[in-house]
């Protein structure tokens, strides 16, 4: 898994704009990568981890999806999120 890693994000890819410049996509998982939904938990654990020890109120709740987030307190709160996705 390392070597796929490794050689997938080991250097910035190269993102084209129609003006016929480009920029630099040096941050993130690429969408529809294989890897990217393990990656993103595994990136994301340790502060759901913390979020969970640090919330001192029993009906607050985290939602997560694969890179979205949410913490609500009711069914409202959870509603809404549906709605936005």
């Amino acid at each position: 898994m390392y070597t796929y890693l490794h050689n997938s994000y080991n250097t910035p890819t190269m993102l084209y704009l129609e003006n016929g410049d480009h920029i630099l996509s040096q941050e993130g998982v690429t969408q529809e990568d294989n890897a990217a939904t393990a990656m993103s938990a595994l990136s994301t654990w340790p502060l759901i981890q913390t979020l969970r020890n640090e919330t001192i109120h029993d009906e607050v709740k985290q939602l997560w999806h694969e890179d979205n987030s949410l913490v609500v307190r009711s069914l409202t709160g959870l509603r809404k999120w549906w709605e936005y996705l």
